[in-house]
């Protein structure tokens, strides 16, 4: 289920309020149960949160400068596969998470949408453990943009495990910066960064 390779994003306005909400509860107890199974711990001992751009993924500002803060802006140099997080990371210890979208935060900017016909970032890529797991077509994000919310989501998430190579790369369109944020859920146990 969440190991589907070249999934496809579901723009939110073509679904009803409730399939959004069936497709990240069913995501957060796939999530849950594979973090209890595999750290052996009760699910009562785990929290589940949203995830971080920085501390959670290490994603990157522009090619070469990796970002110190929570900040999805992103910068291309070319068109061309770049690296989106900080080459290839290492999940921490204890952490799992599961991304099943993106959210286009650039869209918010009414400047950019009268200069930018096209996204800056057109593709997004996910690898795990060496393996493409998915490759995310961005235009769909913004596919209904100017009348709602600029979200896409796909039932077929993408499990990042504790300890588990990951690389996230973005197909640039142009060189102007894009705020394109990714849709997950991080599952750790209590007191890592929540406490009770």
């Amino acid at each position: 289920m969440a190991d589907v390779s070249y999934s496809y994003l579901i723009p939110i306005a073509e679904l009803t309020p409730g399939g959004v909400s069936s497709i990240r509860n069913k995501l957060r107890d796939f999530l849950v149960e594979e973090t209890a199974a595999r750290l052996s711990m009760a699910k009562a001992n785990l929290v589940v949160r949203d995830i971080r751009a920085y501390e959670d993924m290490v994603i990157c500002k522009t090619t070469s400068a990796v970002a110190t803060e929570n900040d999805w802006k992103y910068t291309g140099t070319s068109a061309a596969w770049e690296y989106w997080t900080d080459e290839a990371q290492t999940m921490a210890d204890q952490r799992f998470i599961i991304l099943y979208g993106l959210r286009d935060l650039t869209m918010r900017n009414t400047a950019y949408e009268a200069v930018n016909a096209v996204q800056a970032i057109s593709l997004v890529k996910i690898e795990v453990g060496n393996a493409v797991k998915a490759i995310w077509d961005s235009n769909t994000v913004g596919a209904y943009a100017l009348s709602g919310p600029a979200v896409a989501v796909t039932s077929n998430g993408v499990l990042i495990p504790q300890n588990a190579a990951y690389q996230l790369s973005v197909f640039v369109n142009s060189a102007v910066a894009q705020w394109l944020q990714l849709v997950g859920l991080v599952c750790e146990p209590r007191g890592k960064l929540i406490s009770p």
